[in-house]
């Protein structure tokens, strides 16, 4: 995902807080008090390549993510876990943690919930589409949720350099906290997606263990190192969630494929 215009002035602030250029006031400057930035709405989808009886319930639930990416573009950030189940093994779930990743948002958050595919999360476990009748139904049921998360204010904002090198990505990734709290208990996911056309143009290939934040006091920024590699094929995207431990929810996301983003 490429940076917004102001998205580089920000973190520009960020490692040189004498500039001049930008006034204190300026809502884009994490040094102001009031600074924030728009959100990011991220769709993890959980699917597998299960025909299901002749009908393609998890094909219907990616071409309606297919079309929703569409209509938000770089807004809207889009991963695709692949998943065994019960009566179906997926040749493309081939990430363990994405399995932990759909156990946390299955049970660690709410232990009613029953486990199956195509199932969908929006910004983390709150918000979840289960099924797929048509591609129509799923957009009509993520719009607003989708809607929902763009409109609110974003207190958090990051930037990193990337490297594409041996089947993965490596880089640093600097984190910071905007507005005039402080926040704890964070990490850092870091997904690399390859594109399998029809069965998913954005399937996890391979994760990183997720990365402690900690704490960020406001105005501040942290820099982490990473690397993570496919584990089948060549990782041709790179996604960094910046993920809440209390509740799941992912409070910022980037997403590219080197360079600065």
């Amino acid at each position: 995902m490429k940076p917004l215009t102001w998205a580089s002035l920000y973190i520009f602030s960020l490692f040189f807080p004498g500039c001049s250029d930008l006034e204190r006031d300026n809502p884009l400057d994490p040094a102001n008090p009031s600074s924030f930035r728009e959100s990011v709405a991220v769709a993890e989808a959980f699917v597998n390549t299960n025909p299901a009886a002749g009908v393609s319930y998890n094909g219907e639930a990616l071409r309606a993510l297919d079309s929703l990416k569409t209509i938000f573009g770089d807004r809207l950030l889009v991963i695709h876990y692949h998943r065994n189940t019960r009566d179906f093994t997926d040749s493309l779930a081939v990430e363990p943690l994405a399995e932990t990743r759909y156990s946390a948002y299955t049970t660690e958050y709410d232990e009613r919930r029953f486990k199956g595919v195509p199932d969908i999360f929006i910004n983390g476990p709150r918000e979840r589409i289960q099924g797929a009748s048509s591609a129509a139904s799923v957009s009509d049921r993520a719009l607003p949720l989708i809607n929902a998360v763009l409109s609110e204010e974003c207190y958090f904002t990051m930037e990193a350099d990337i490297r594409a090198e041996n089947g993965g990505f490596s880089g640093r990734v600097r984190v910071a906290r905007l507005g005039n709290q402080s926040a704890e208990n964070l990490s850092l996911l870091f997904v690399v997606t390859s594109d399998r056309g029809g069965a998913g143009r954005y399937s996890v290939s391979g994760m990183a263990p997720p990365v402690a934040v900690d704490r960020l006091n406001a105005g501040s920024y942290r820099s982490f190192d990473f690397e993570v590699s496919a584990r089948n094929g060549r990782a041709e995207r790179l996604f960094i969630l910046l993920v809440s431990d209390d509740t799941g929810r992912i409070e910022f996301a980037l997403s590219g494929t080197g360079g600065e983003i």
